[in-house]
This record gives C-alpha cells, structure tokens and sequence, in this order.
C-alpha cells in the first residue's frame, strides 16, 4: 500500500476530478438522525412529481453551465436529502438528482454519498449502485494518480459487498481493481488487490458452505446443527456477534451454547464481564481451526476491555498479562510510526509531517543533512503542545529513534522544544530542551503492555522556527 506521504503527493498532482481524494464517503450531519427504518423507494409517477417541484425550486441553479458550479450545487442537493424529514418521495429524488448530477461534472465522491445515504433510508442495493458509479467514473481515471484512487474506492465497495454476503458483487469488484491496480503501476497496490482478492475467496468459500444452514433455519428455526453452523458463520468469520451469538445459543456444541447463554446476559458487573472473557480465552485455546481461536480471543479481549478500567490487583495484571501476551505475537515485528494511521493528531501550524515531509510548506525532514525516510514532523504553537496520539493494542515492547531541531531552522527555534512520549497516561520518556538543530538526542523507551501511545513536542514560548523533526520512530517485539 502506498504510504501516507506518497498517497498525498499523487493527489495533489492529480488532475482527475476533485472529489475522488475522498475515499470515505461520510455524509456530513448523518448523525443528526437515528437510524431509521428503510422503506421501498416512491413509485416512478411520484418521484416524477417531486422531480418536477425540485427542478422548479432550483432552476437556476440546473441552469447552470460549468462542471465546477454543478458539482457543487450536488453537494447543495445532498445536504438538502440529509435536512429533509417526513418527506420520503422528495429526499430519495433529491439524492437521485445529487447522484446523477455529481457523477455527471466530475465529483463522483458526492454521488458515493449520495448512494450510502439513499441505503439508509431507502431499500436500495448500494452495492449495485456504487458499482455504476464506479464504473462510469472510471472513464476519467486515465492517468497513474487516478487508477490509484480509483482503487481505493473499489476495495471499499468490496468490503460494503462482503459484509453484504454479495459475493457476485465483490467479485467482479475484485477484477476491476485487479485492473486499475496494475494501472496505477504500484506493485504494494497489486499485492494488496491480490491479498484482498484470496480473503474474498475464502469468504465466499464459508459462505456457501453455511448457505444450507440459512435455508434449513427458514424452514425450522430451532434445528441445533443449523444454528451452530449459521453462528458460526457470523461470529466465527464475519465477525457479527451480534447476530451470531443467539443462534449459537441455540446451536448442538453445548460448551459454545454455555458460553453463548452467558454472553447473552450482557454482564454489567466488572466481575462478570472478567469471567465471561475468561470463558471466550479458554474457549479459544482448545479450538484447532485458526479462525475460532482469533475469533473467540477477539470476543474474550472484547469483554476484558470492558472488565479492566474497574479491576485492581491479581486479577487486573492477570487479565492484563492476557492480552499482553496475545498482542505481542500478532502484527509485524517492526513498523516505523509514519506508517501507522494516529487516533488523533493536534499542531500549532501545518499538519503531522508524514515520512519525508516536514509538514508544513514543501520542506523536507533533515537531520544532520541526512534525508529522513520514515519521520514525523510537528510544530507546536506557541505556549503549547504539538501531539500525535496512536493505538498500540499492546503488540510492542520498544520504540526508538531520535528527536530534533530540523536543518530547516539553521538558528533553532526562537523558544527551545522538549520532546516527550507518553505510555497510557504515563511519561516515559523527556528530551532536554533541544535549541540547535545537528544535536539530536537518541531515544529507546519500553513501551511493552502500552496500548494508547502519545507523542508531544512542547514550546513554552514563541513557535517561531519550531520546527520539531522525530527522526525514524520505530516500534519493535
């Protein structure tokens, strides 16, 4: 995959249409509303009808002649659809109208908008619409930058057509991407296409093994064997305990019913929810198959996250040491910091510098005039704190690197900056004031069972020329 830095270089250079830079398509003010029952979408006499009013309403605006002013009037559209309540024939027109106005001038992002937020209210198949928007926004992704977002998207709509057991779907989703994958010239992008394209096979492969289950199930609900298998299913290999865990209450495997029983109970107590995680561990270390026992970890860890704020002594270092222990054999033993995406970043000026970027303007991460490759950069503001916060998931026991002033501050910041990482609300480690750049201070601070990493860079005064560089933060096992 490509990294954080790259990806950002590509689309700024990229020409192709605007809103493809959007890979996640979050409507604004979603969150306002419930979730809402769907409904089948109006009839074809009347959206014509409510057609007729919106275009009435706003016919200067379709009046309009310039790609850049339609697409954004899509955008109007859609806020519209998100705004507008109890009245279901005019909101599925306006995200009809959005949609096809948006994919028509160049802003596909908005008609994938469109299409996850007429899936809320609507029972439309998104999937099937996002593919026709893919598919004709792909006629514009000519170039290298283009194919690569183009990707992107598509191994979205694969994850929305895997989670909608539409494996059709994903499938010649799969082939397109294969496709705008070699496009992009990115053998990290192709291996990641080819990667995803093994995963939706042996999904599909599941699936179709359980498919017997769920046609038994309509005919007999309380048949044992059925409900192990259909639970499995969602637990086991999508994840889905929600829906999983009743039918394997029900299930003919007594000891995965017990524990199913008890899940069902949502334990309020900090004791029970640690028992009840105990349950799961024990249960996934007998398990042989690889995906019950990460599955049956993940719904024990599930439980003990919730147990542990409010345990003390043995039986919080016990549950502790648990996953821990677990964390510290998943993921690759090494991995720089740049590449990992933070829960949240704060800066006095620019944004997080990613790699080779500094952060702000087009200035290059320099220590000692050695190009950093894998580095971060930060510019506190003034009496302030820059900070970069990241999720371990306890899989780590040192990170290393070193801290300093960037060559692009000749003379050093105005005010001298500290350096500091902190471990799940404990300092682990401080720099000394640094005032010059070429006198970087190396670092190695344990960071074993630290889940919630911080990284800050402090400036106790005026933040000119703070340019605060980590060079190389590396995390190992």
């Amino acid at each position: 995959m490509p990294s954080c830095s790259n990806l950002r270089d590509r689309t700024r250079a990229c020409a192709w249409a605007l809103g493809l830079a959007l890979l996640a398509w979050n409507v604004a003010g979603e969150e306002a509303e419930p979730a809402p029952e769907r409904v089948a979408p109006p009839d074809a006499a009347a959206q014509a009808e409510a057609k007729k009013t919106i275009r009435e309403v706003f016919a200067d605006q379709f009046a309009k002649r310039l790609p850049e002013e339609l697409a954004t009037f899509s955008r109007t559209l859609l806020g519209q659809a998100v705004e507008t309540r109890g009245d279901p024939i005019s909101r599925f027109v306006l995200l009809q109208e959005a949609k096809d106005l948006a994919l028509a001038n160049g802003a596909p992002d908005v008609a994938l908008d469109a299409v996850t937020t007429m899936g809320k209210f609507y029972t439309v198949d998104t999937v099937t619409l996002k593919m026709e928007v893919l598919n004709k926004a792909s006629t514009g992704a000519r170039s290298v930058e283009g194919a690569v977002l183009l990707t992107e998207m598509y191994l979205k709509v694969i994850d929305e057509a895997v989670d909608a057991d539409d494996y059709l779907n994903a499938s010649k989703l799969v082939t397109l991407a294969q496709g705008t994958s070699r496009q992009a010239q990115s053998i990290p992008l192709v291996t990641r296409v080819k990667n995803i394209d093994t995963l939706v096979r042996e999904k599909q492969r599941h699936y179709l093994n359980a498919k017997q289950a769920f046609k038994t199930l309509e005919a007999t609900p309380d048949d044992a064997k059925a409900n192990g298998a259909a639970g499995g299913y969602y637990c086991v290999i999508k994840g889905d305990w929600k829906k999983g865990i009743p039918l394997l209450a029900k299930g003919e495997d007594l000891t995965l019913r017990a524990a199913a029983e008890l899940d069902l109970t949502d334990p309020a107590s900090p004791d029970d929810q640690a028992k009840l995680g105990d349950t799961w561990w024990n249960l996934a270390g007998k398990r042989q198959r690889a995906e019950e026992k990460e599955a049956f970890f993940t719904r024990a860890e599930h439980w003990y996250r919730k147990a542990l704020p409010h345990m003390q002594g043995l039986n919080q270092a016990r549950i502790r040491k648990n996953l821990v222990d677990r964390a510290l054999a998943e993921g690759p033993p090494k991995v720089y910091l740049a590449d990992l995406e933070p829960l949240d970043t704060s800066m006095g000026f620019g944004e997080l510098g990613l790699n080779t970027e500094l952060g702000h303007g087009e200035q290059k991460l320099l220590i000692n005039a050695v190009r950093i490759q894998h580095g971060l950069g930060m510019h506190p503001p003034a009496n302030g704190r820059a900070s970069a916060t990241y999720s371990l998931k306890w899989r780590y026991k040192l990170l290393s690197g070193q801290a300093a002033i960037n060559d692009t501050a000749p003379k050093g910041p105005k005010t001298p900056l500290v350096f500091i990482i902190e471990g799940d609300g404990k300092e682990l480690w401080r720099s000394k004031p640094l005032e010059k750049p070429k006198l970087p201070e190396n670092f190695k601070v344990d960071v074993t069972g630290v889940d919630k990493l911080v990284l800050y860079v402090e400036c106790k005064g005026e933040m000119e020329h703070a340019h605060a560089a980590w060079g190389d933060p590396q995390l190992s096992k």
